[in-house]
């Protein structure tokens, strides 16, 4: 019987540097008794620093036929944790096999961090981070180092597949990563949950026009911070989903509602 890797999401599960815990979720295309996960992550590595690269496996821990999953662990001892300025990634090889053959294999990556928003601004991993803003479509790794040089730390980028290479050059160099959204955002939503697992992701930008006219409880994507782009000073109470904004503009103000945080200003077009 053939079988397939459709998708591998991450989930952190305790980010104790001393022994982090991370569950990998793999959804197959076919789950039966006899499909199995097989794997291991490797690391830490990170380009600006020389690691020693363990080998970490990966331990079945339950089957889930509700969800169409198979959920591992990893537990990684001494844990580096990723930020923009140490990038640690742990990455390997994760297969299907099926009726004891292997009929699919996919290269994974995953950071360990943990976000925290509030009035004063972010934290990662605990430590405040000043961020410094730049939109972007496309970006290679050659680009990415004239960016660091420049001091930015932050991609703002459409929400569309042909933009997903930018989280996984983010990843790999130390970016966070904004998902912008368009008009057209409702198919595209579904590229939430795949970005939101990144390292790299700080979450998603919205337009002020782009806002319902009647209040809605939960935002277009509930598990990432939502951001709200205004280019000028506004009057309008936010949304209750709206976690920051985004001033355009090097000079521009924020907002007249101050109960969100102004996480960075975008460079006017």
């Amino acid at each position: 019987m053939s079988n397939r890797i459709l998708k591998v999401v991450f989930e952190n599960q305790r980010l104790d540097p001393l022994q982090a815990e991370v569950r990998v979720h793999v959804r197959p295309d076919l789950l039966t008794p006899t499909t199995e996960i097989r794997g291991r992550l490797m690391g830490p590595s990170c380009p600006y620093s020389s690691t020693l690269e363990i080998a970490h496996p990966l331990t079945v821990q339950m089957t889930d036929p509700s969800e169409g999953t198979i959920v591992c662990r990893v537990v990684i001892p001494e844990a580096s944790l990723w930020d923009p300025v140490s990038p640690f990634l742990y990455s390997g090889t994760i297969e299907l096999w099926q009726d004891g053959q292997r009929c699919s294999r996919v290269q994974a990556s995953h950071g360990l961090r943990k976000l925290a928003l509030n009035q004063k601004g972010l934290r990662i991993n605990g430590k405040p981070f000043s961020l410094r803003a730049r939109s972007v479509a496309q970006l290679s790794p050659e680009e990415a180092a004239v960016l660091r040089r420049e001091g930015v730390n932050v991609l703002v980028a459409p929400l569309r597949p042909e933009s997903l290479g930018v989280w996984e050059v983010a990843d790999r160099f130390g970016f966070l990563a904004v998902g912008e959204v368009g008009a057209d955002f409702e198919p595209l939503a579904l590229l939430g949950p795949e970005i939101n697992c990144r390292p790299s992701c700080l979450g998603f930008l919205l337009d002020e026009n782009l806002l319902p006219e009647k209040e809605e409880s939960t935002g277009p994507f509930p598990s990432a911070l939502v951001g709200l782009r205004l280019p000028r000073p506004s009057g309008r109470a936010l949304p209750a989903w709206v976690d920051f904004v985004v001033a355009v503009g090097d000079d521009a103000e924020g907002p007249a509602d101050c109960s969100r945080p102004l996480l960075f200003h975008l460079p006017s077009d």
